[in-house]
């Protein structure tokens, strides 16, 4: 396993948003249900608490790098506006792909 942050791109993400106070473990349950997911275990969920709203989002784990640490882009992007990081006079998404 390699010692580095990955990134998830929105098209590998199942993004749910949901009201309310959730245990984990009940969160997964009502989102896999919500979405119809088949095999509900195959998937990996992320989220961030944002006072009673949390932003929800699921990857299929078969999908996930082997590294140690993967995050959502929207996950993170939420997270850098919420604490001031973003302003909008110096927002940008610079986004690098390899050529193939």
């Amino acid at each position: 396993m390699k010692n580095k942050a990955h990134f998830i791109s929105f098209e590998n993400l199942i993004y749910k948003q949901k009201n309310g106070n959730f245990e984990e473990d009940d969160l997964f349950k009502e989102l896999t249900k919500e979405c119809d997911l088949q095999n509900p275990f195959e998937y990996q969920l992320a989220f961030l608490k944002q006072d009673q709203i949390y932003h929800c989002f699921l990857a299929r784990v078969a999908k996930l790098p082997k590294t140690q640490f993967c995050f959502p882009q929207p996950l993170v992007f939420q997270s850098l506006f919420l604490e001031n990081k973003i302003k909008e006079e110096n927002f940008c998404i610079l986004e690098i792909k390899p050529q193939k």
